[in-house]
């Protein structure tokens, strides 16, 4: 329930938003609003860090990573969005 009402809130907020900043500018105010509130979890970061399995710290790195590359991958631009019938 509080995803559904946090993204009806950003998509009711963002419409305004973007008229008076970049799209860049509200990507990148967005992504820190969500992501100070994330901070209340950093004094037991360090050794969380260090008692975790390195399994569960790479799979963490790759969910975080793999996103950001998958659209540069080679031959990624040649994928059809849709194959008839949609």
């Amino acid at each position: 329930m509080l995803a559904a009402v946090s993204t009806s809130v950003y998509f009711v907020v963002s419409k305004p938003m973007l008229t008076h900043y970049r799209p860049l500018e509200f990507t990148t105010y967005i992504i820190w609003a969500g992501t100070i509130p994330m901070l209340i979890f950093a004094p037991g970061l360090a050794e969380q860090l260090t008692t975790a399995p390195l399994s569960a710290t790479l799979a963490v790195i790759y969910l975080g990573s793999s996103p950001r590359r998958s659209p540069t991958w080679p031959g990624r631009t040649r994928w059809p969005a849709c194959r008839p019938p949609c």
